[in-house]
């Protein structure tokens, strides 16, 4: 056996070869200068087809499930893609706005993508990122007070209750949030426990008093993270955010608790303030109470503060966040074949309190992308386009996604049907039969698992160059220069093989040295934790500074501004052509009808194993220069042979005879 054979031996149904010679070719790339072709009129503008034409080439489509995200929708459409029913056989991307269904995720081809990682509710619903803070916390100890004292109700009302009474400094106020809630809704302060209600439950925490004020408003930061992969982790953050205020001044009487425009800022809350003050024009990025990251930074700047060490500090917050959940959801996507399907953007919620420590709020599932003001639609748009090019997104043609291979979308997603369909209970038993029997044979060796932990690992490497050519707006946040050194000890071990380790070493290899020993990482939590006394970045340990020198030059590019003056940027998203709110077929009504797909002789013969007589065929349809036809205008072929085996299933969707047995046969094939 060559080598070659034996290479291909080893990885043969392989549930870790992630890469396939159909998604290796082209990946798409979005930006948000083609938002201007989705319109009325943008097919009529000159590089109409530079952008739309791609999506009609490809024959690209998407679907959204339990959401409407318009900004999405609108992206996609400049794009050419067609929005096709939630039940429809093919479609290159999912927008959901909850988790799908676990024999859906492990059906899905290595083509397709979908915005959320199975069990991530585990870091967006509030009681259990909070549980999951709390236990990282009891194993880590302080480089873990990254959130307020809390309590979930009514499991933990006792509790609460002692710690209550046992005040000795006055009376704290608590904060009362559903679990499961969002936009402020069912948000209050409470001075007594009476005040809680116990009938579902609730999320009460220390009530942070001492928050930093600009111009004697509230405020905190809505700042946007995507996640690629959790095992091993690789996550972004975007540039630019939002500083959202509150309406009204802050103050922190207790007669003040009900005024929740002063306490609360969530922007769903706010906007109905008769005092609250709109953005108008996206370059003016500090006017009103809603700014950008960069405008409250530069803000910052001019009043003192070292912004660079303050957005480190914030990067450290979401990095423990993710660190606390990375097991389990690592764990749960081991279960998606292809885990480069998943990807995920989520919303940090930070409030900066007076001393300047960050403190975390909440994340949010599926942040809103409405975009209210030119503010919004700027930033958003533009970080729509960099989270779906960071997607990877492969153009791969018609012939491979058109049902010759069932995939995530041929099963229902309906809620009208909660059970798994037959054809998904049947797909998914038989892949996880062949996955045993491979773990039960002999020849699933040692040798064979080290072959494909190499080829996972490679996998992950290119994969991560590929998203490192594309980061666009984004700023890497794991891995980067001294990441894992920093951070690996604070991080539980999920499986026998380290993957951050490895995909580390793989990208910057092996740099440890003296300057990463247990004295110097742990004197760096210290200090990073340390947020009334270490102010700047000059009062760091010198080791320290040298240590976080790669992510204090990074975090400068979070105090840049998002527009440029004097240039004029939309203030409302266009409006979709007709056209393009179409709706395709249904999978039903698709398995009803033969597609007018377009195919040649050698697909014809390829597709039936019969032998046609090439003569006949290019005489009957060869149209000029264009020898492709509609297999719906195909008329009756001259068979010469039969196949003396059964046609094999994949090959061929339907083959139909001609209803008059005096005549000659006729073939007509579906993909």
């Amino acid at each position: 056996m060559t080598d070659e054979t034996r290479k291909m031996e080893l990885s043969k149904g392989d549930n870790c070869q992630e890469e396939t010679n159909i998604t290796q070719g082209e990946v798409l790339k979005f930006t948000s200068a083609a938002l201007k072709y989705a319109g009325k009129s943008g097919k009529k503008l000159k590089n109409y087809n530079k952008y739309a034409g791609i999506g009609e080439k490809y024959h690209l489509r998407f679907k959204m499930i339990k959401c409407n995200q318009a900004l999405v929708k609108t992206i996609l459409h400049s794009y050419g893609f067609e929005q096709c029913s939630s039940r429809n056989s093919n479609c290159n991307i999912i927008w959901t706005g909850s988790h799908l269904k676990p024999h859906v995720l492990r059906s899905m081809a290595s083509w397709q993508r979908v915005n959320h990682f199975p069990r991530s509710f585990l870091l967006t619903r509030k009681d259990k990122l909070y549980e999951c803070l709390g236990r990282a916390q009891t194993l880590f100890g302080n480089s873990y007070n990254i959130i307020p004292e809390f309590f979930v109700t009514p499991k933990d009302y006792q509790k609460f209750i002692d710690h209550f009474n046992a005040q000795s400094h006055g009376l704290k106020p608590f904060i009362v949030k559903p679990v499961a809630s969002s936009r402020g809704n069912g948000i209050f302060i409470i001075q007594s426990p009476e005040g809680i209600p116990l009938g579902s439950p609730m999320l009460v925490s220390r009530y942070i008093e001492n928050p930093y004020l600009v111009n004697g408003y509230k405020f905190d930061l809505r700042l946007y993270v995507l996640v690629t992969s959790f095992c091993p982790l690789v996550a972004y953050m975007y540039s630019e955010g939002l500083a959202r205020f509150a309406s009204e001044k802050y103050s922190n009487s207790a007669k003040s608790y009900e005024q929740h425009f002063s306490h609360l800022t969530n922007y769903s809350l706010n906007k109905n303030n008769g005092k609250f003050v709109r953005n108008e024009s996206a370059d003016t990025e500090d006017s009103g109470h809603k700014w950008t990251l960069g405008a409250l930074l530069r803000k910052l700047q001019n009043n003192g503060i070292d912004t660079n060490l303050l957005m480190v500090r914030v990067e450290d917050v979401v990095l423990k966040a993710l660190f606390s959940v990375q097991g389990q959801i690592a764990a749960a996507s081991k279960n998606v074949i292809h885990s480069k399907c998943c990807f995920e953007l989520f919303g940090f919620d930070i409030l900066i309190d007076s001393s300047l420590k960050p403190w975390l709020l909440e994340v949010n599932l599926s942040p809103s992308l409405s975009c209210d003001t030119p503010l919004d639609l700027q930033l958003k748009s533009s970080l729509v386009c960099n989270v779906l090019t960071l997607a990877a997104l492969p153009l791969v043609p018609q012939k491979y996604t058109e049902g010759r291979f069932p995939t995530c979308a041929t099963f229902c997603t309906s809620n009208r049907k909660r059970y798994m369909s037959k054809d998904a209970a049947l797909f998914v038993a038989q892949r996880l039969k062949k996955k045993s029997i491979r773990c039960l044979s002999p020849s699933f060796s040692p040798t064979k698992i080290y072959a494909n932990n190499k080829e996972r690992a490679r996998n992950s490497l290119e994969r991560w160059k590929v998203e490192f050519d594309r980061l666009g707006a984004f700023v890497p946040l794991f891995p980067r220069e001294n990441s894992f050194y920093l951070y690996s000890y604070l991080m539980e071990d999920y499986d026998t093989i380290n993957w951050d380790a490895r995909l580390f070493e793989d990208i910057y290899g092996d740099r440890f040295s003296d300057l990463f020993a247990e004295e110097t990482v742990k004197l760096v939590q210290k200090e990073l934790m340390d947020c009334e006394n270490i102010v700047e970045i000059a009062s760091l340990s010198e080791s320290v500074r040298e240590v976080l020198m790669p992510s204090l030059k990074m975090a400068g590019r979070y105090t840049s501004r998002m527009t440029k003056p004097g240039i004029k940027y939309a203030n409302k998203l266009p409006k979709l052509r007709s056209e393009l709110r179409k709706r395709s077929d249904s999978f039903e009504q698709m398995e009803s009808k033969l597609r007018p797909l377009v195919v040649d002789y050698d697909d014809v013969v390829f597709a039936t194993s019969l032998q046609i007589d090439r003569a006949a065929f290019d005489k009957a349809f060869v149209d000029g220069a264009n020898p492709k036809i509609p297999l719906t205008e195909l008329p009756k072929i001259t068979v010469l042979k039969t196949p003396t085996t059964p046609l094999s299933e994949n090959k061929i969707r339907q083959i139909r005879s001609d209803p008059d047995e005096n005549a000659e046969p006729t073939i007509a094939v579906q993909f």
